[in-house]
């Protein structure tokens, strides 16, 4: 999916939480189980101000988002775009969605960057301080010289 795409996917869902407050919500944890067709009754009240590829893009991202993945347990109520109870949860549906919940856990782990154990410089306790001093202007002056002859046909 093109960025533009989930934008007006991203927009389409700030809508329909504005427009059904009572079944569509922004934060994925307040998510509530859809009616199953829910999208017919959908472009039945908002008529041409979606299309249904765009609808079923902007649905596809709601409902696969982790916080509604977990709201889907057996028997749970679906709702309508009213709030009101419109069928609930079968148990394969649940199954469903806590496989589907796993998956994108396994995938969010998997893309978690382990930073890498990095063991700090040990002291060089034989050195002394002459040996660590930093180099100057005239010694990379001269280094470079040196890489100049070395790099020019002869």
């Amino acid at each position: 999916m093109n960025d533009q795409r989930l934008t007006a996917a991203l927009e389409l869902i700030g809508i329909l939480a504005e427009r059904f407050p009572a079944a569509f919500a922004i934060k994925p944890y307040h998510r509530r189980p859809l009616k199953l067709g829910i999208h017919v009754d959908i472009l039945a009240q908002l008529g041409d101000m979606t299309s249904p590829r765009d609808l079923s893009t902007a649905l596809r991202i709601y409902v696969g988002n982790i916080g509604y993945l977990k709201a889907l347990v057996a028997g749970a109520d679906r709702i309508d775009l009213n709030g009101m109870p419109a069928g609930t949860v079968t148990a394969e549906h649940a199954d469903i969605a806590k496989a589907q919940y796993e998956r994108q856990r396994e995938k969010r782990k998997a893309r978690q960057i382990v930073a890498p154990v990095v063991e700090p410089p040990k002291p060089v306790a034989d050195v002394t301080p002459s040996a660590q001093r930093r180099l100057g202007l005239a010694d990379l002056r001269a280094a470079a010289k040196a890489r100049q002859a070395v790099a020019a046909p002869q």
